[in-house]
């Protein structure tokens, strides 16, 4: 769940425009070995793991839908 916690910050770094906060944690966990994934169906997210959520979201910044 940390990983999860550290791709919600993330998240909310690229909605505040500050892109190179956002990037520093998304290669945190792009570079873990967690491998559980989860579903936030509210967002439409998932099933997915952190780290490859991340990895995406290291090619483009998270935007509000």
């Amino acid at each position: 769940m940390r990983d999860w916690g550290r791709i919600w910050s993330a998240q909310m770094y690229d909605l505040l425009g500050e892109r190179d906060q956002a990037l520093e944690l998304y290669r945190i966990v792009a570079s873990s070995g967690d491998t559980q994934q989860m579903q936030f169906g509210q967002y439409n997210i998932g099933p997915v793991t952190a780290r490859d959520w991340a990895k995406q979201r290291l090619e483009s910044p998270f935007t509000r839908r």
